[in-house]
């Protein structure tokens, strides 16, 4: 009868997608639901060995990938985390190298002192920083006493040991915040933030005490000394730093006289 037909028909339809469901859709399911929890982490790729029916050809291929997989990343890992540990230290040791050569490039190589170019670069910025803050501010300049009668003596070398010395007399005769320079050749300046006359005259006294003592040592003829200027702010009702400067070198060459009359009257 047909209408037994028609449902043999269905019914044998039914249940070839009872077995297609449980041969392929299942097992699809399945390994989909397996494969995206082995890649967030939260189960083991052997978990793939649960997977049974026609996909179990599948199983292993899909485990060595997995594993292969995991391994490169493992490595590129690793790759990059040595990566950035090398660029870590080539960054260090650039900016080591930069600020080596910043370094260099205001300091004077023989004395270890600010040179020129740095007193020049931030004189104005000190003495405007006094200024405003209304405080005083005291500056030294100190040239050496017969430097070349030492150098013809003993030699340049000599010479440039005692310029050498001379620097860590300065260093250890002044503070932390004051600032010491190699003006040029012989010549030294020193600038005291926040103190005047006193503190300057004192840090003046010392030094010119300490290189008399170290000139009696040499046994040059003349004998080596050092002459000192100091100009302090509050001085002058409106100074420039340039006239500061200019006014200390004054003294300094004012001093530097007299010492030399002394030294003739005192030969006479």
């Amino acid at each position: 009868m047909p209408w037994v037909l028609l449902l043999l028909m269905s019914l044998l339809c039914a249940g070839w997608l009872v077995h297609h469901m449980r041969r392929w859709r299942l097992p699809l399911r399945r390994l989909r639901k397996t494969l995206l929890l082995i890649r967030r982490g939260e189960a083991p790729i052997a978990e793939l060995s649960q997977i049974t029916g026609p996909l179990a050809s599948f199983r292993k291929i899909l485990q060595e990938l997995l594993r292969e997989l995991r391994q490169s990343k493992v490595e590129l890992a690793i790759c990059q985390h040595e990566m950035r540990q090398r660029i870590a230290q080539r960054t260090d040791a650039l900016e080591r190298l930069v600020g080596s050569l910043r370094q260099q490039a205001n300091r004077d190589p023989l004395t270890g002192l600010y040179n020129r170019r740095m007193l020049d670069q931030y004189l104005s910025t000190i003495v405007q920083r006094a200024q405003a803050a209304e405080a005083d501010l005291s500056l030294l300049m100190l040239d050496l006493d017969n430097f070349k009668a030492l150098n013809d003596t003993l030699g340049h070398a000599a010479g440039d040991e005692l310029l050498r010395t001379v620097g860590q007399l300065i260093r250890s005769s002044v503070r932390e915040q004051d600032l010491a320079f190699r003006y040029g050749g012989d010549e030294f300046v020193i600038v005291i933030p926040d103190h005047g006359y006193t503190i300057g005259h004192a840090v003046k006294h010392r030094l010119c005490s300490l290189v008399d003592q170290l000139g009696r040592t040499l046994k040059t003829t003349p004998s080596l000394g050092i002459s000192a200027g100091l100009a302090c702010l509050s001085e002058f009702s409106d100074c420039s730093p340039r006239g500061l400067l200019l006014e200390a070198d004054k003294r300094l060459y004012e001093t530097k006289c007299s010492r030399k009359g002394e030294v003739r009257a005192s030969a006479a």
